[in-house]
C-alpha cells in the first residue's frame, strides 16, 4: 500500500507527537502534585503527633 498523501501523514504524527509529549507533561506535573500533597500530610501527620507526645508528657509529670 503506497502512501498518496505524505503530507497528512507527517501532520497526523506531529499531532500524535505532541500529545505523547502532552501527556507527559501531565503525568509529570500530576506526580508531583501527588507528592507535594503526600509530604504536606506527613508534616501534618509529624506535627499532631509532636503536640500530642507534648500533651501527654505534660500531663504524667
Amino acid at each position: 500500500m503506497e502512501i498518496k498523501n505524505k503530507r497528512a501523514v507527517l501532520k497526523i504524527e506531529i499531532a500524535l507527537f505532541y500529545c505523547n509529549c502532552l501527556c507527559f507533561n501531565l503525568e509529570l506535573s500530576f506526580r508531583r502534585n501527588v507528592s507535594l500533597v503526600e509530604e504536606k500530610y506527613n508534616q501534618m501527620y509529624l506535627r499532631s503527633i509532636g503536640t500530642f507526645d507534648m500533651q501527654f508528657s505534660e500531663k504524667t509529670i
